[in-house]
């Protein structure tokens, strides 16, 4: 007889919410009895199902484990009313990024979530965050990857981490939450692109970041393209600014656009958008062939490099491509 209640897949990754107390990941074993222990309530809400697709620290992640976390997501979509992917939160930015280009049109919320203590710790965050996480996988208000911290809820591809210590790790800077919970849960709507397109798990990780700062030398990144890299993600100043000058950055960029290979721009600044067309600086990087960014985090520009990339665009395409607004992770205006 069926109880009621939404049948919730609960995917654990590993990260600190599935810690010990002294910083080693549990025993898979013992993590429902912990889960049991410490947020009894998530499995009073849902009809709740734990899978251990791995154990890690998130910081040892890589873009095969992203791979897992999306075709276990996919091949479960039809079976479940909603999911709840735990998840360390040093990448996790990362991973919701992958995931909302992989699976561009869930049907189902896909809610992040993780904590800054362990559950065992009497301090911890992880039982209010769980609770949360399933109670909004649960009402399926959002249809789409968000991760849900402290209080709010998050567009995956537009979430950064900001704070080490603090228990609001994350924020979203150009994008307002899509909920706040507190007494009660206040939802805010934000568009959502309605693109019809099928998984696709394709990745390219030969790509690469670098954060411009004052008198870089530039000349020390030129083997980048003898080693390979096909495309490239520039965290340049304010809206898109680039050092000019004999040992430019720009030569660079025109070296690698003759190659058919994709420079990114983005801003080290938090809040804003790239502008390549606001000063000199930055239309010399257009004009050697970059291509803006503009509002999304460094993180969803690489991620999205890296998916359209996989995709085997060339540059022309590659190009267009990457101003579309594919997941939320843009605000189209701004490209």
């Amino acid at each position: 007889m069926s109880s009621g209640k939404k049948r919730i897949l609960l995917l654990h990754t590993g990260g600190t919410l599935g810690m010990t107390l002294s910083g080693q990941p549990d025993d898979s074993a013992r993590f429902v009895d912990s889960l049991r222990q410490h947020a009894p309530r998530i499995f009073e809400i849902a009809d709740l199902h734990v899978e251990i697709l791995f154990n890690k620290d998130s910081s040892n992640m890589v873009p095969g484990d992203w791979l897992k976390v999306a075709r276990a997501l996919s091949q479960r979509m039809s079976e479940w009313d909603g999911f709840v992917v735990t998840h360390g939160t040093d990448t996790m930015v990362f991973t919701a990024s992958a995931l909302s280009y992989m699976l561009p049109s869930p049907s189902k919320p896909i809610v992040m979530t993780g904590s800054q203590r362990p559950m065992a710790d009497a301090k911890s965050d992880a039982a209010r965050n769980l609770i949360a996480a399933v109670e909004i996988a649960c009402e399926a208000r959002v249809k789409e990857v968000t991760i849900f911290f402290d209080s709010y809820l998050l567009r995956g591809n537009r979430a950064k981490k900001v704070s080490i210590p603090s228990f609001q790790a994350f924020e979203s800077p150009n994008l307002p939450p899509l909920a706040r919970v507190g007494l009660r849960t206040d939802y805010v709507p934000a568009p959502y692109p309605s693109i019809e397109s099928n998984p696709d798990f394709r990745i390219e990780t030969r790509v690469a970041a670098l954060a411009l700062f004052p008198g870089m030398d530039i000349e020390l990144f030129y083997g980048l393209i003898d080693k390979g890299v096909r495309g490239l993600v520039l965290k340049a100043f304010g809206p898109g600014d680039i050092p000019l000058g004999e040992h430019s950055v720009v030569h660079l960029i025109r070296a690698l656009t003759e190659k058919g290979i994709p420079t990114v721009i983005c801003s080290q600044a938090l809040f804003g958008a790239v502008d390549l067309n606001l000063y000199e600086t930055g239309r010399a990087a257009a004009t050697a062939g970059a291509i803006s960014a503009g509002d999304m985090t460094w993180e969803a520009a690489l991620v999205k490099m890296m998916v359209l990339l996989g995709r085997g665009y060339p540059l022309g395409a590659f190009r267009a491509a990457f101003r579309k607004n594919l997941a939320g992770e843009l605000t189209e205006e701004l490209m």
